[in-house]
């Protein structure tokens, strides 16, 4: 198994001094991983909420942002 990395990662005179993973076998392989990756995290992100960043329980206003800000400068 360590061999078989070594010969996908690494140049030897089995692979002919070319890493077999910058092959075009390779990088289409590579290509096709990583768009499936891609579209794998577009569908896991489409079922979670998005835009509660301070959480349900926060109800921080920018009022009140402001007037904590100033009174930490007037300090």
């Amino acid at each position: 198994m360590l061999a078989t990395f070594k010969h996908i990662f690494t140049p030897r005179t089995s692979n002919n001094r070319h890493p077999r993973i910058i092959h075009p076998e390779g990088l289409l392989a590579l290509s096709i991983l990583t768009i499936t990756f891609q579209f794998a995290l577009k569908f896991a992100t489409l079922h979670t909420p998005l835009g509660n960043v301070l959480g349900y329980s926060s109800s921080i206003t920018s009022s009140k942002v402001l007037e904590q800000i100033n009174a930490q400068r007037s300090e």
